[in-house]
């Protein structure tokens, strides 16, 4: 019997990602999500894909509960991005962050060498070795507190940063803010110090676009300067969105709900793209 074919699909990951991957603290589930994640969005040759937590926990064998946690925590840790929140029937649209300097989670120390290799002048091959410098006694992810000290060692690109939030606004609001200009940075700065991520600022954006987007009177204020201002970034995030006409899954009841699950879970169990699927709440 054949084994696996390239004619059959593949899925073409650069290198450095892999070995960037490699070294970073990820969790088992973590990981295979990841595997998961590239699969379903550079296995079709795109950047993103409908992946919803309950098709991610088909995918992985995996509880809902437990698939949702890490999930945000990949999110959060910007190693996947939202491309597009969830309009009308179509789920939200996430994908892999291939920009590993904007990821917030720590690197695996390089290993000692061993008493042997003292001894012999052994060594690791030049390729293998991390250029890091590792926290001494500290394997643990970097913490949110200690973020501000990350951005000071220039280990996160904030240019980059400010450019994807600024570009995310102007392209929800149909307004044209520089990313560039200082105070706009300071609050983006500010917020990302105090341990705030991309996604927070997108969601953001997102909730105050449902509340004032249509209001001739409050859309002036969804600018750089009100919605990361400190007084009320907490606050906005927090709210809840205004639901649109038409929004899912939000109007699904729970019976449709449970029906959607299940719909899913087949579509997927039968190998089809799960962004080719769709849900008639009639049947």
């Amino acid at each position: 019997m054949a084994g696996p074919q390239l004619e059959d699909g593949y899925t073409r990951v650069a290198n450095e990602i892999l070995e960037q991957v490699a070294m970073r603290k990820f969790n088992g589930i973590q990981l295979r999500m990841l595997l998961i994640v590239w699969r379903y969005t550079y296995g079709f040759n795109r950047k993103s894909a409908e992946l919803s937590a309950t098709f991610l926990a088909t995918a992985l064998r995996s509880d809902l509960s437990g698939t949702k946690k890490e999930l945000k925590k990949l999110l959060d840790m910007n190693v996947l991005k939202v491309f597009r929140q969830a309009q009308g029937k179509h789920g939200r649209m996430i994908g892999f962050n291939k920009y590993s300097v904007q990821w917030l989670v720590g690197c695996n120390p390089p290993p000692q060498p061993s008493e042997d290799d003292e001894l012999t002048g052994g060594g690791l091959h030049p390729l293998l070795v991390d250029n890091h410098t590792p926290q001494e006694g500290d394997n643990r992810p970097p913490k949110k507190e200690s973020i501000n000290k990350t951005i000071k060692k220039g280990e996160i690109d904030l240019p980059s940063i400010h450019e994807e939030i600024i570009s995310y606004l102007n392209e929800k609001t149909g307004k044209n803010y520089n990313f560039k200009v200082k105070t706009t940075k300071d609050f983006i700065n500010g917020r990302i110090s105090e341990g705030r991520t991309v996604e927070d600022f997108k969601n953001v954006i997102d909730i105050k676009c449902s509340h004032w987007l249509n209001d001739p009177k409050m859309s002036q204020y969804l600018r750089p300067a009100t919605l990361f201002r400190p007084s009320n970034f907490d606050n906005y995030l927090n709210q809840e969105p205004t639901e649109q006409e038409g929004d899912s899954p939000g109007q699904l009841t729970r019976e449709q709900r449970l029906n959607y699950d299940d719909a899913i879970r087949e579509w997927v169990m039968k190998g089809n793209d799960p962004a080719d699927f769709r849900f008639d709440t009639n049947d």
